[in-house]
This record gives structure tokens, C-alpha cells and sequence, in this order.
């Protein structure tokens, strides 16, 4: 199990890199270990993190959550996990939670990766990039270290460092990552390069490759139209993209039909969680 719940690769907390296909085998895993030793905290408390990723179980999710937390309150990595949840349902005690995290592990990959990316959230990039070096001290190597950095440094324009994080990444994706030809995309389009290649050719790819880009509540390029956008989300939720556990406790996005905001709403659980409220 500890091989589930190595840094940067959680399944409770979702990252746009982990193929939404391990979630049934980590949740078959949880489940398998509770069968053997039914009080197991770890397994409690991943399992109810996993469950609100793959299977939008928002309750039960966050159910299981507080009952590992209430047994073992020394986990950071859970007490962080919890406070995106709580942030991304718009719930009480997201920051007291995010700060016991802190306490217990100032230096965490986790607590940390989570702080930087309610920082990214606000607008504070700034500081965001600077809290990111903490992780790039302890995770120098990592793909999701890396690929975050990338993004930071783009969004505050230092390409050179981009581009030097997005060569480290490389070092241990696939050698055909659509998520990294996508940032390589961004840094030649903000140079100038003439070697860019064309857009349509990486939104090809998105399509057959059955990815989706996601910032906030919009996608990498301008909606067009109401029919992209609503195949855009319909996929997104498909895929299990992190991303969209914040944006449907949101509003509505712009060109979304009200019909299918609520089917979208009601298919993942959400409307009925936010009715048990």
C-alpha cells in the first residue's frame, strides 16, 4: 500500500496525471486491506479520499475521512487532502485543517502542494512559485513537482525555468506526453518561436487521446460554442479530472446550457450532497 501513497502519487487527492483507470484498483486495494483489519486508519481514510475522486461519493467519502483522522490525527498528508475537500465544497474548517497539516509536516510534499495551489487559485503566483521551492527541495526529481513548477514559472513569465522543469519532467513521463507538449506549446507560443507547431494539431490530440484542458472554469482556448463546451465537461467528469471537483461546487460556467449544469450536477452527486448540507 505504501506504493499507492508515495509522494505525488495519492490517489485521494487526484492529480490530472494519474489515469482515472488505478482509482477502482486503489479503492479494491483499501477495501481488501479493511477486510483483513477492518480499524486500519490508512486504509479508512484513503479509501473514503479515493472514493470522492472516482465514484464522487461525497459523503461517505468525507465520512471516512474524519473517522481515520479522529483515530490517527498525525496523518498530514490526510489532514491536508481533507482541506482541499472542505475548500472545494465550500465548507467550514478548510484552513484549520490545512494548518494541522502544517504543524505536523511544514515541509510536506503534500501540505505544501495543496497551500500552493489555493495560492495559484487567489492570484498569488508570486507566491505560490516561492512556497514551490520547499517541494522542489525534496522532490527535485518528481513529475508532479516539476510539471507544477513549469506552470508557475510560465504564469510569471520566467520560460527559461519553465522549460528547464518541463526537460526534468520529461525525464520520467512517457516520451509522448501530451500534458508536457502542451506546456512546450505555451512557453514557444509566448517566445514567438517559429517552429511553433500548429494548435489545431495539440487539440487533435486532446480529442483522440480523450484529454482535456482545464484552467479554472474554462479550457486552455476560447469556447466557441455551447456544444464544445458541454463535450469539453462531459469529458472532464468522465476522466476523473481533479479539476472538476472544485468547478461543480461552483457557478455555472459561461455558455453552459442550465440544463445540463444540473445533469452534470446530479450525475456526480453533487446536487444531492449540497442538499444534505
Amino acid at each position: 500500500m505504501n506504493a499507492v501513497i508515495g509522494e505525488g502519487r495519492i490517489p485521494g487527492f487526484g492529480h490530472p496525471h494519474i489515469p482515472a483507470s488505478v482509482y477502482p484498483e486503489a479503492i479494491a486495494a483499501f477495501r481488501k486491506a479493511l477486510e483483513i483489519e477492518p480499524d486500519h486508519e490508512m486504509a479508512t481514510g484513503w479509501l473514503g479520499a479515493t472514493l470522492i475522486v472516482n465514484d464522487y461519493q461525497w459523503a461517505e467519502g468525507m465520512r471516512l475521512i474524519e473517522k481515520s483522522l479522529a483515530r490517527n490525527p498525525n496523518d498530514s498528508d490526510l489532514w491536508s487532502v481533507y482541506a482541499l475537500h472542505l475548500r472545494n465544497m465550500h465548507m467550514k474548517g478548510a484552513e484549520d485543517a490545512l494548518y494541522k497539516a502544517f504543524r505536523l509536516d511544514p515541509y510536506g510534499v503534500v501540505p505544501v502542494a495543496i497551500r500552493v495551489g489555493g495560492l495559484q487559485k487567489e492570484g498569488r503566483i508570486l507566491e505560490a512559485a516561492a512556497l514551490m521551492e520547499i517541494i522542489l527541495q525534496k522532490d527535485r526529481e518528481g513529475y508532479a513537482t516539476n510539471y507544477q513548477s513549469a506552470v508557475l514559472n510560465i504564469l510569471i513569465g520566467r520560460l527559461d525555468a519553465a522549460e528547464k522543469h518541463v526537460q526534468k519532467a520529461r525525464q520520467v513521463a512517457h516520451p509522448d506526453d501530451l500534458s508536457l507538449d502542451g506546456l512546450d506549446w505555451v512557453i514557444k507560443m509566448l517566445r514567438g518561436d517559429d517552429s511553433l507547431p500548429p494548435f489545431d494539431a495539440l487539440l487533435e490530440r486532446m480529442q483522440n487521446e480523450r484529454f482535456s484542458f482545464f484552467v479554472d472554469s474554462g479550457a486552455v482556448v476560447e469556447w466557441e460554442d455551447t456544444a464544445s463546451v458541454v463535450a469539453a465537461f462531459d469529458l472532464a467528469i468522465e476522466q476523473r479530472l481533479p479539476e472538476m471537483r472544485r468547478i461543480l461546487f461552483g457557478p455555472k460556467p459561461a455558455l453552459m446550457p442550465e440544463a445540463d449544469w444540473r445533469r452534470m450536477k446530479e450525475i456526480t452527486g453533487v446536487t444531492k450532497f449540497q442538499q444534505s448540507l
